[in-house]
């Protein structure tokens, strides 16, 4: 995103008449244009492109406006984190580092707690890489798809939950622009999609991690190339350049969580017809989709009045004849289909 100039000035209006009480409150209104007073002390809201924000003023005298800080947004009639605190002299205008903002405390009148100001949007100047977005300068990092040995990217909340992440670059010729599909590996080793045919200010989730799409840069077989930001400090671009064999594979390791997670995907069946059969054609037989996990063959226990049973690879062949006689066999198999 380039910067943004913006030459237009902001006037914060509260009407002489809608101020009746002294004590703290809110103004449940965005700026407009106009002219008034405020209550030091008091929160009023400013909406600029770049967000919303809530600025609450501090009078220490007639000469002197006090702090005045400026928090974000996050409801009608609430502020979250302090962005920045600034003082402010009569007369004087200060701009703010981590906003588009310049402030000048005009006056004081009535009982002097009452103050006269205005806001002025300045020229937002981000260092080279960075973008200005939701009331900061944020990082750009680049994927280049085209980049020798460049085929993933790592990013990761809190450096506790990772992704890995690949980003295909194209241009939709129908709609005249560049598009990207993000793609991340999943635990079976696939690639999945993330967000499908974005364009540049889409915003990309999986899990907690939440980035956006700053530009897309696209020129036939010559460049290919995405560039992304995140809003949130929790999330982190650890590696953008991962080549295919520092990707790690999903683990082979067998885990309690995965071994319920295969069980939830399997059934006993049973061989209803009798002749020369293993359980890996019972499974196939009874759904397409179904493997042999493990096989047990049954005896019937005359004495016992029972079935006895062993494990048996699934393809073994036994001949079985399911009766409940001397020779009595009949064959059971765990199948299951892929989680």
């Amino acid at each position: 995103m380039n910067k943004k100039i913006l030459s237009l000035s902001v006037l914060i209006l509260l009407g002489v008449l809608a101020i009746s009480v002294v004590s703290a409150g809110w103004w449940t209104g965005w700026a407009t244009s106009g002219s008034g007073s405020f209550y030091a002390g008091n929160m009023y809201p400013i909406k600029l492109d770049s967000g919303s924000y809530m600025v609450v003023f501090e009078k220490t005298s007639t000469t002197a406006l006090g702090d005045v800080s400026i928090y974000k947004a996050i409801g009608t009639n609430k502020a979250g984190d302090l962005i920045q605190r600034v003082q402010v002299k009569k007369g004087e205008t200060k701009s703010l580092t981590n906003l588009p903002l310049q402030i000048k405390f005009v006056s004081t009148s009535g009982s002097k707690s009452r103050l006269k100001f205005y806001f002025t949007l300045s020229d937002v100047k981000c260092a080279s890489g960075e973008v200005w977005a939701d009331g900061f300068c944020r990082k750009i990092y680049t994927f280049d798809q085209n980049q020798e040995n460049c085929d993933a990217f790592k990013v990761s909340y809190l450096n506790s939950e990772s992704y890995y992440m690949r980003a295909r670059i194209a241009y939709d010729s129908t709609d005249s622009r560049n598009e990207v599909t993000f793609q991340y590996k999943d635990k079976n080793g696939y690639w999945t999609d993330v967000k499908y045919d974005a364009i540049s200010g889409n915003r990309v989730t999986i899990g907690n991690v939440e980035f956006t799409i700053a530009d897309i840069l696209f020129d036939h077989s010559t460049i290919r190339k995405v560039q992304i930001y995140s809003n949130l400090d929790s999330v982190s671009f650890d590696n953008m350049c991962l080549a295919r064999s520092e990707i790690p594979n999903p683990s082979t390791a067998v885990t309690y969580q995965g071994v319920l997670e295969m069980l939830n995907n399997c059934k006993m069946i049973e061989s209803s017809t009798s002749g020369q059969q293993n359980c890996n054609s019972v499974c196939s037989l009874y759904a397409s989709n179904l493997i042999c996990a493990l096989g047990g063959l049954y005896y019937w226990n005359i004495p016992a009045s029972q079935w006895i049973g062993v494990n048996v690879k699934c393809n073994a062949n036994y001949n079985v004849n399911n009766a409940l006689s001397q020779d009595g066999v009949k064959l059971e198999c765990l199948c299951c289909s892929a989680p």
